[in-house]
């Protein structure tokens, strides 16, 4: 494959995302309407699994051939729009931007309007930041590295603190390895707990208080164990990004000083680096191990963004309604007791179902491999399949009450301001209509399956000694698939009856 074709296949992914984010006239998806599908059920579902069960049969024959490991890269550092992108001045200018966003956001919350709706804290958290920045990551790439704001804050504290003190800040203190990622498992799960389940979701001076502590743990982390080391096992949006930026197309790899490529992320500024374009969901396959903390992180990131679907269906208010009584003991907490349940749920049931299949595939293909470690090495497979869930979950909230950041530019307290004159910009609802929307979750859902198809058989490939073995193992893996796709369309497929 020629390095002009990888371009432009890298290229396409993120023309689509603009392509389909251009307005039509029509209505919202996502505001409690039916929308009648196009096709019967059955075809709709039937044609997805098809497509999955025959990306199996394509993978298989692409590892008989020996193609597996073909993935061409191009560097692209001295084009002249990376180099402009890539310059100090303007990466300080970005970083200076996102630390003035930070500071903004959460004074909003703790002066500004009360409302949610006249307050910029809960539009550019859960809008901008939380759905935004994973599309970009999944999308473009990596930037969150750049722009994560407490790295920002850090690198400030510590110049002056350098400055005033002529010493270093950070401690250095030895990461205990057996910890890993599991911090920041149970951090994500409080963060979903948040999300999903906590009435005061959208409240601004709460979501700030929040905000405060965070930067703190934050903070305190880097100081005793470093920046890098903490973000990378720790800070849960660092971690969340670095895996969905797997999938994109531009990587970013720093130049250590003895000239070698750095393959770890370093969130600090480098003035060297090598700046990469490659085919879109190529970095799944790279040669970094993942530890036992980061699969389970995975699966609970797959499993939250699902329950956040499931929860928006009528099946779910049935669940509720039976299982209220058993929750009454809770008083006015019962239906957040319900919803937490689920939450605790969802993970543990994805856990299992993956662990089972990777078990049975351990047992066809007759291997002595631990099957922690198969686990691990093959959790990062589920990788493609959250990324586009969040896309078809969230595609009409990003690009319908994502308009809303338009007015509270101009107004971010609530103040009745017009700093840029947007402060009365009302969301134009035709910019998805569901048709766009049920097609963008369709194709997204399908082809993150199928590309998780494929880097679970490369992983196998490299893992297993032979390809009778690699194809044994795969079998309970594309059925694991298959169940996951149908429970995802179907869910997807469901008229939204509560928020």
């Amino acid at each position: 494959m020629s390095i002009g074709k990888v371009t432009r296949l890298s290229l396409l992914p993120v023309s689509i995302f603009f392509c389909i984010a251009l307005p039509t006239p029509a209505y919202a998806h996502g505001f409690g309407e039916r929308y009648d599908l196009p096709i019967p059920f059955g075809t709709y579902i039937f044609g997805a699994v098809s497509t999955v069960v025959l990306s199996f049969v394509i993978v298989a024959w692409v590892t008989q051939k020996g193609l597996i490991d073909k993935y061409p890269r191009k560097n692209i550092s001295n084009w002249p729009l990376i180099n402009l992108i890539a310059s100090r001045w303007f990466i300080r200018l970005m970083q200076i931007v996102s630390l003035f966003a930070f500071f903004l956001v959460v004074t909003a919350g703790f002066i500004g309007n009360a409302d949610p709706n006249q307050n910029i804290a809960p539009t550019f958290i859960w809008i901008i930041f939380w759905v935004g920045m994973v599309f970009i990551s999944g999308f473009v790439g990596n930037i969150w590295q750049l722009l994560c704001p407490w790295v920002v804050l850090y690198e400030v504290i510590e110049f002056s603190y350098k400055i005033a003190s002529n010493r270093k800040l950070t401690r250095n203190v030895a990461y205990p390895k057996s910890l890993g990622s599991y911090p920041a498992v149970l951090t994500f799960f409080i963060f979903a707990w948040i999300e999903n389940v906590w009435v005061n979701v959208s409240d601004p001076f709460a979501l700030s208080v929040i905000i405060c502590f965070y930067s703190l743990f934050t903070l305190i982390g880097m100081f005793y164990f470093g920046p890098n080391i903490w973000l990378k096992n720790c800070e849960i949006f660092s971690i969340t990004m670095q895996f969905f930026a797997k999938l994109a197309p531009f990587e970013v790899l720093p130049i250590s000083d003895s000239q070698e490529v750095n393959n770890e992320v370093d969130y600090r500024y480098r003035r060297r680096s090598i700046i990469n374009i490659r085919v879109w969901g190529s970095g799944l396959l790279s040669k970094q191990r993942s530890k036992p903390s980061e699969g389970i992180f995975l699966i609970l990131l797959l499993s939250t963004v699902s329950f956040d679907g499931f929860a928006e269906t009528d099946l779910w208010s049935k669940f509720v309604a039976v299982s209220y009584d058993s929750f009454a003991w809770l008083g006015v907490y019962a239906f957040s007791g319900i919803k937490t349940f689920g939450l605790i749920t969802a993970p543990v049931l994805l856990g299992a179902a993956f662990a089972s299949a990777i078990w049975v595939g351990r047992r066809l293909a007759g291997v002595q491999t631990p099957l922690a470690d198969l686990i691990t090495q093959f959790s990062i497979s589920l990788m493609p399949i959250a990324f586009a869930y969040h896309v078809a979950h969230y595609f009409s909230y990003l690009l319908i009450q994502g308009q809303r950041i338009i007015a509270l530019i101009s107004d971010p307290f609530g103040w009745g301001w017009s700093i840029i004159g947007t402060a009365n910009y009302s969301p134009d609802i035709s910019i998805v209509d569901a048709e766009l929307a049920w097609a963008v979750g369709l194709c997204s859902i399908v082809v993150g399956h199928v590309i998780a198809v494929y880097s679970s058989h490369v992983i196998a490939s490299k893992t297993f000694g032979s390809l009778a073995e690699t194809l044994r193992s795969q079998v309970p893996m594309m059925v694991l698939m298959v169940g996951y796709t149908v429970l995802s369309l179907w869910i997807i497929a469901q008229p939204i009856v509560s928020h």
